[in-house]
């Protein structure tokens, strides 16, 4: 099958590709140019460079391709005005383009964060989808896109993906390597004592849903959530133990209590927002609820119509998570 990934050279990207090339699919690197390329460059696929937000970029280059997984996205919690027009305004610029050339299906991922924030303990796909109203650009960008992949369902054969709200992995150069490299440096709390139930998603897991979610005749015009089952959840401090157990370190034993951290975080980053800093800051308070609630959600949907069946279970995932640090580790030295 001759398959487009956009932001194939990111994390999750990366890996789908390797996958895809694995299982003797001609795969199409929809690349922007002068972004690292790294995890690419032992892959036999086709690169292609291109502007999702530039819609000249996109022209003839979807000819006769079957299935596009739109992955291209600036996955930032910040308030910068590029975020929205990257993750909204590019795909409805992709969609538009693979309508005009007879593409049979469309993958999107979505997130978790169409839901809000609120203690979710075993949710599925029926949860409500909040408002995008006064949202953060990054949330209003996955509603809205949501919103319009539905409409266009009579269109081209749409499938969106929710996976688990902490994805993690190799290649993954912001939660995995950023929060080890932390967990290294000592400087690592935990806020209510991490007890909050988190769903998450190991990237090899993802990629085999992602897989079966482009291929799979039943997928056609639904919603999946995508996370792993074993377990089904794990709280924030679980994820964190088992990380510093791996890296060969004491576990943090400082803890925030929420509504504290809260308000003063919050008056930070509205001083930021204010004097319009770009680049975000390390501790925002779409951090602070992601670690307050409970965001355990689901796969149900997805292991009855597809069989997703995760393979990789919890404590091999960290295993692999932390060699791949490791190694990465000693490159960037």
């Amino acid at each position: 099958m001759k398959i487009l990934v956009s932001g194939a050279n990111g994390f999750i990207g990366s890996n789908l590709v390797k996958k895809l090339v694995e299982n003797g699919h001609d795969v199409i690197s929809l690349v922007l140019k002068g972004t690292n390329e790294e995890f690419l460059s032992n892959l036999n696929t086709q690169l292609i460079y291109g502007d999702v937000t530039k819609p000249e970029t996109l022209k003839n280059i979807l000819n006769d391709i079957e299935l596009i997984y739109h992955l291209a996205a600036i996955p930032s919690d910040w308030w910068n005005k590029s975020i929205f027009n990257v993750n909204y305004n590019g795909t409805k610029n992709i969609l538009e383009e693979a309508i005009k050339n007879n593409v049979k299906r469309f993958v999107f991922m979505s997130s978790l964060v169409v839901h809000g924030f609120s203690n979710f303990n075993g949710a599925d796909e029926s949860t409500p989808i909040i408002s995008p109203n006064k949202r953060r650009p990054y949330t209003k960008s996955k509603i809205l896109c949501e919103k319009l992949l539905n409409k266009k369902k009579n269109e081209i054969e749409i499938v969106i993906i929710r996976p688990g709200f902490t994805i993690f992995g190799p290649n993954d150069l912001m939660t995995t390597y950023e929060l080890c490299k932390t967990l290294e440096s000592g400087s690592m709390p935990f806020l209510n004592h991490g007890k909050a139930k988190m769903c998450y998603s190991y990237v090899e897991n993802l990629v085999e849903g992602l897989i079966l979610a482009g291929t799979k005749k039943e997928a056609a015009g639904q919603t999946f959530i995508m996370c792993d089952n074993k377990p089904e959840f794990v709280t924030f401090h679980d994820f964190i133990d088992n990380l510093c157990k791996e890296l060969n370190i004491k576990t943090p034993t400082l803890s925030l209590p929420y509504f504290l951290v809260f308000p003063l975080i919050s008056l930070y980053e509205n001083i930021c927002r204010l004097f319009k800093k770009r680049n975000g800051i390390k501790l925002t308070t779409y951090r602070l609820r992601v670690a307050k609630f409970d965001l355990y959600f689901k796969a149900d949907k997805a292991k009855k119509l597809l069989g997703y069946d995760p393979k990789i279970d919890f404590n091999n995932a960290i295993k692999k998570s932390v060699t791949w640090y490791n190694h990465q580790k000693q490159k960037i030295k």
